[in-house]
């Protein structure tokens, strides 16, 4: 059996073994509790019946271990009836009633544990929905089963209905919080100092809860102790965290049915259904103040703290803010807005913003504003401000309109950032891009230059070797000979055997010695065309590298072939055939120094691609087409070759950085640019049958025609 399999049936019997512990855990728990209430609710002591603790624990547990709990509660409630003697099947229907009553008032709190920990009302409005409507449905199967049983007589029905109504919803309002919001949760909260006064807060609201259900005191006296725990539960909801209302709560109840007990143990038996109830409307409504006051409190807070926080966040942010009325006047600004604009806070108020425009914007841009605030609510964009100094800078500047209920504007407000290091950073950055640019152009003319050079070696080599071998010695030996017989001269041309052999000798001479003069004039012809080349290449490398401008009007046909004239030479030298299949493209605003940097790299490439293949024409197509895309127009560049193309794991690797399959190659060519492709706004993608079969590069640029 290999790892994972192992791991996942570990896993699995994990699962299994939770899941029983939880299951177990609560049916123990059902069982000990309702036992205990059982044998402590018999008179005189039945105000003990008031919470049924077995609910409220169920609850809790649906809550953190989800619907498995159930299952235990389903079998602590039938143990327990088994336990007192009920019949088997009423035991059965009790059971049904109590988990699945509580499994119902889960269900019908959405968020779980973590919602209900907050104590938020939605949360508690919840929780108290869900326990009376729990509550009665328990009540009313499992008074119906006992008394259909003749567990409890008939005439009690409509009593013990009440009760068991009544202490099922008290034990889950007040026992599920209690156990969600732990001991530890909201005992380590206060901490310190405070944990000492959170005690002793209780202590107090303990003593106030069981005197004023005792018996000791007379019912004058119960007035000042409902106050008195009022003011207690004020004062632990605003002085201690919200999840410390849950143990309060638990602790009233503890400390008022321990008082009850002792009251309810002195009164007539008959009246004690009548006092239990009584206790539990006192219990559930001291239990919602509870959570409703904590969660009030708490979202006082939250809202506190939130106004402090912006507040915080408003002076000492580092954009500039600015706040003005529906007409323009300023009623507040920040500190920042003082340090950006040098202009006083007091200074700036009652004024209209239009104080900090430059002469950088026509009307028409302030207008646009305006209109795209009514309008939109909102407008965003590069503005040149005019400091209190006089001085400009450059601003990014957001405004935002504040609408009311009923959507009418009540206030204007602005965030300004100061860019003008953004602006410089850029700057630098974009001519570092474009002298990187320039580098790689450099390069590759070099390249082509020594390329050209070479020819002009080859032929000037050539020229020297004619030369040496020239037959203009021969001339000079016959110019020789006839100055010696210069006298005699018809006499040594008619008779003297080298005289008659030297006519033909000059004849054969001037024939040899033309060709010769024509072989050396095409030679210069070579030298002559490779340095006029030499200058093509330097002067087309100057257009680009004296650009003034990032971005200009450009006519991308031109462009392209500037691209294959700095390749030419290479191209000549591999006998690679040029394909253009150029559509019509007017001009368009380009960065061409990057451009034409990417188009020497893809060219290169291609032709270094095809190096290798022996087997069929070198053919090099270049593409140019202007699409209709979603958001506009797009220029379409494509460098396609019949080379040895890319295998498909290499495809999505070719443009990262390092990555090459030359032996020499460094990797940095095709990733700086789609890097350039990227910062135009553009993609530069590669697509290949396969190994063999030859790729092709495009590169897709947004433009405005």
């Amino acid at each position: 059996m290999t790892r994972e399999p192992r791991l996942e049936k570990r896993a699995f019997l994990l699962r299994i073994v939770r899941t029983l512990l939880i299951v177990s855990g609560v049916a123990a728990a059902y069982y000990v509790t309702g036992r205990a209430i059982v044998a402590l609710g018999a008179p005189p002591n039945g105000a003990i019946t008031t919470v049924w603790l077995p609910s409220g624990i169920t609850v809790a547990a649906l809550l953190r271990f989800g619907r498995w709990p159930a299952a235990g509660a389903f079998i602590g409630s039938l143990a327990l009836d088994c336990r007192m003697g009920t019949p088997l099947t009423a035991g059965i229907l009790v059971a049904i009633a109590n988990s699945g009553s509580e499994y119902l008032c889960y269900k019908m709190m959405t968020g779980g544990a973590s919602a209900l920990r907050r104590l938020e009302i939605r949360s508690v409005a919840r929780l108290l929905i869900g326990s009376l409507v729990a509550s009665l449905l328990s009540a009313a199967i499992g008074v119906t089963a006992y008394v259909s049983f003749g567990v409890i007589p008939a005439p009690l029905y409509l009593s013990l209905l009440i009760t068991w109504f009544g202490s099922c919803a008290v034990g889950i309002v007040l026992v599920a919080p209690f156990l969600i919001c732990t001991l530890d949760d909201w005992s380590a909260a206060a901490g310190g100092v405070r944990r000492l006064e959170f005690a002793a807060t209780l202590a107090a609201l303990a003593c106030a809860a069981f005197l004023w259900q005792g018996p000791t005191l007379s019912h004058e006296a119960h007035e000042p102790l409902v106050v008195a725990v009022l003011i207690l539960f004020l004062w632990i909801a605003y002085r201690f965290p919200t999840t410390a209302m849950a143990g309060a709560v638990f602790l009233f109840a503890t400390a008022t049915v321990g008082g009850a007990v002792l009251r309810v143990a002195k009164e007539p038996q008959e009246t004690a259904f009548i006092a239990i109830f009584g206790l539990q409307l006192i219990l559930a409504g001291v239990a919602v103040f509870g959570y409703l006051l904590a969660s009030l409190v708490s979202a006082q807070r939250r809202a506190t703290e939130g106004v402090r926080l912006a507040a915080k966040v408003y002076e000492t942010t580092s954009e500039g803010i600015v706040v003005t009325t529906p007409e323009g006047a300023i009623i507040d600004a920040n500190s920042a807005f003082e340090q950006i604009t040098g202009y006083p806070r007091a200074e700036v108020l009652g004024q209209h913003p239009s104080f900090l425009r430059s002469d950088r914007h026509p009307m028409e841009f302030y207008k646009s504003q305006v209109h795209a605030l009514l309008t939109l609510g909102e407008w965003q964009g590069e503005v040149w401000y005019r400091r209190a100094d006089g001085t400009l800078f450059p601003g990014w500047m957001s405004l935002t309109a504040v609408r009311d209920a009923k959507g009418t504007i009540t206030e204007f407000v602005g965030i300004l950032s100061d860019i003008t290091e953004l602006r410089e950073a850029q700057t630098k950055l974009l001519d570092s891009a474009r002298h990187a640019g320039m580098a790689e152009i450099a390069t590759n003319m070099l390249h082509n230059i020594g390329n050209v050079l070479n020819s002009v070696n080859v032929s000037a080599g050539s020229l020297q070797a004619r030369v040496h071998a020239s037959k203009v010695a021969g001339l000079t030996k016959a110019s020789t000979m006839l100055k010696a017989n210069a006298e005699r001269l018809p006499d040594f041309l008619l008779n003297d055997p080298k005289g008659k052999l030297l006519p033909d000798y000059l004849e054969k001479l001037a024939t040899t010695l033309s060709a010769e003069q024509q072989e050396i004039l095409e030679e210069v012809g070579r030298i002559s065309r490779s340095i006029d080349h030499i200058k093509d290449i330097v002067a087309t490398q100057q257009s680009y590298a004296g650009a003034s401008t990032l971005v200009e009007m450009v006519q991308v046909r031109t462009l392209l072939e500037d691209a294959l004239r700095m390749n030419a030479e290479s191209l000549t030298r591999h006998t690679v055939t040029v394909v253009r299949d150029f559509r019509d493209v007017p001009e368009i605003p380009l960065d061409k120094a990057r451009i034409m940097m990417i188009l020497v790299n893809l060219i290169r490439n291609a032709k270094h691609a095809m190096g290798k293949v022996t087997d069929r024409e070198q053919i090099l197509t270049l593409r140019l087409r202007l699409a209709e895309k979603e958001g506009g127009r797009a220029l379409q560049i494509a460098v396609q070759d019949v080379g040895e193309g890319i295998c498909e794991e290499n495809l999505t690797r070719i443009f990262a950085h390092g990555f090459t399959t030359k032996k020499d190659g460094h990797g940095f060519g095709l990733h700086s640019c789609a890097l350039a492709a990227s910062e135009m706004g553009g993609t530069l993608t590669a697509v290949s049958a396969g190994p063999g079969r030859g790729a092709t590069f495009t590169l897709e640029l947004p433009v405005q025609v």
